[in-house]
């Protein structure tokens, strides 16, 4: 998610919301305020939001649509995703 934080704004502006999931609330807080990240996060101890989306690996990224549809999952990183990130942002704006 840090590879993809100035994209955020302009995918917000567009419509498109991002969040991360985490599994540790207190390990969660240190990284994302030793990171200065900006986004919503979701304490998942449970793991049930992991199972509901099939979460095997991390990061794992979901792209879901205006009507709940999965359109992409991509698993791991690597830097060609900003690039696909960017045309799917623009297209579930749309």
């Amino acid at each position: 998610m840090l590879q993809v934080q100035p994209q955020l704004y302009r995918w917000e502006v567009q419509g498109v919301k991002a969040f991360v999931v985490c599994f540790e609330r207190d390990s969660a807080l240190r990284f994302m305020g030793r990171s200065n990240m900006q986004v919503p996060a979701l304490v998942d101890e449970s793991g049930r939001v992991a199972d509901a989306y099939g979460v095997t690996a991390i990061p794992h990224s979901v792209w879901i649509d205006k009507k709940g549809n999965i359109k992409k999952v991509t698993v791991g990183w690597r830097q060609k995703h900003l690039a696909e990130f960017d045309k799917l942002a623009d297209s579930l704006s749309r």
